[in-house]
């Protein structure tokens, strides 16, 4: 009983004394993730950020991470990064309150509301990309994040002056930096930029929902306002920014589905002209994405691929069993994501791109759910998965549609490989790309 309480049995190391694992984890969590995976198997103790953790990879990993009687959310993200969240929003509640907020946030997202926004995204992306190529080679990673963050901003969150989506955008640089900086608030340093951008953008985000209050809007802020005049004990004020801020920060990482989106295009030209040959010549409309199976499983591919975050974070609700071991209740718990869309036990090949695994007659995802989650797991209505998992998945498919059916896709001479210390993970030259018109 002793062992199994205290975690003397689990593989793996503390570490340093009081530091724990904790510089190797801040360093690169990615690499952290992975050579322990490697060296002690699904379930690896560690000590990091003062506190004693499991490491979970794996198939199986899914599953338990997510099962609510086993793990919550609450009370298990280190601080700094619920600072940078500018408070606690869905990932990191729980329980009846979890499930007002989310259905708060749902509202935002329904089959109705996502209609309204393929009708901005189309014109949006179709003007953008016709911008860059005009400009010559551009960086991805920049390119994509402004147009990320300008689509949500048009669609969700009701900020349409330009100056303040500029500001947004280069604010929203310093901020995703903060995620991988040393968490120590210091003058000048990584984290109090970050903090101080957060501030501003959070600012903005309030003057937005003023402005909604004073004249209703039918975007997603406006659809969450409505919800509450009927759910009060949905949100408050407050409680809405912060949500709009969540939806800024996770759209945001969707750049980096659209870098991975870009290389698999440019490296594979005959996958190119397949998903162009699928979605035609014509307007991209929502039949042309529901009449295009390539399409949507190469951009499931792209989401289980693309690297975002080392780590999700819950805590043991209670002592569990989990490979053979047991967690000690209260410990963290730490959900190797990007582990478990890479598990040989569940998929084919998993470090290969290849779309044709979600196609009949393979679908893996279909033969076992829990090994594709790269939005989170379970239904989002009532779990912790994603509300945005179809906001993002339109928009990627509308603009790979885009790509495909009006350029071809090449990447001038670079170093494409991938460095994952930062949060998402990056290329040393920001992934320059070349479109050319067809």
């Amino acid at each position: 009983m002793g062992c199994s309480m205290t975690g003397a049995d689990l593989p793996g190391s503390s570490g340093l004394p009081w530091l724990g694992e904790t510089l190797a984890f801040i360093a690169d969590g990615f690499v952290f993730a992975n050579t322990r995976a490697a060296a002690h198997g699904p379930i690896v103790r560690t000590r990091v950020l003062g506190e004693d953790a499991v490491l979970l990879s794996g198939v199986e990993a899914t599953e338990a991470f997510n099962d609510p009687e086993r793990v919550q959310r609450s009370k298990a993200a280190p601080s700094f990064v619920i600072e940078l969240f500018a408070g606690e929003s869905l990932p990191f509640i729980d329980g009846d309150t979890h499930r007002a907020r989310k259905a708060l946030v749902m509202s935002a997202f329904t089959h109705e509301a996502l209609a309204g926004y393929f009708s901005v995204f189309v014109p949006r992306v179709a003007e953008r990309l016709k911008a860059l190529c005009a400009g010559g080679a551009f960086s991805g990673e920049e390119a994509y994040r402004r147009l990320v963050l300008e689509l949500i901003a048009e669609t969700l969150l009701g900020l349409d002056d330009r100056a303040v989506v500029d500001a947004v955008v280069a604010d929203f640089s310093v901020l995703a930096a903060g995620f991988g900086a040393l968490p120590v608030a210091l003058p000048g340093g990584g984290f109090s930029r970050a903090l101080a951008a957060r501030d501003r953008i959070v600012g903005h985000l309030r003057a937005a929902l003023k402005a909604h209050q004073a004249t209703p809007r039918d975007d997603g802020l406006g659809r969450m306002l409505k919800y509450r005049e009927a759910h009060p004990e949905a949100g408050t004020d407050e409680e809405i920014v912060r949500e709009l801020h969540h939806f800024n920060i996770a759209g945001y990482i969707t750049f980096a589905h659209l870098c991975e989106a870009t290389v698999a295009l440019a490296e594979t030209p005959a996958l190119a002209a397949a998903l162009r040959d699928e979605v035609g010549a014509g307007a991209i409309t929502p039949s042309t994405l529901r009449n295009a199976p390539q399409l949507v499983a190469f951009v499931e591919e792209v989401k289980r691929l693309t690297r975002f975050a080392p780590v999700f974070f819950g805590r043991a609700k209670a002592a569990f069993s989990f490979a053979g071991k047991t967690v000690p209740e209260g410990w963290l718990v730490l959900w190797a994501h990007a582990n478990a869309q890479r598990d040989a036990k569940a998929l084919v090949d998993p470090e290969r791109f290849d779309h044709t695994r979600f196609l009949a007659p393979r679908e893996e995802h279909l033969k076992n759910p829990a090994a594709v989650s790269p939005q989170g797991y379970g239904d989002p209505h009532r779990s912790h998965k994603c509300a945005g998992y179809d906001f993002a998945t339109t928009l990627l498919q509308v603009i790979v549609a885009t790509l495909v059916q009006g350029y071809d896709v090449t990447l001038p001479a670079q170093d494409l490989t991938l460095k994952t210390n930062t949060i998402p993970p990056h290329r040393p030259g920001a992934l320059r790309v070349s479109l050319r018109a067809r």
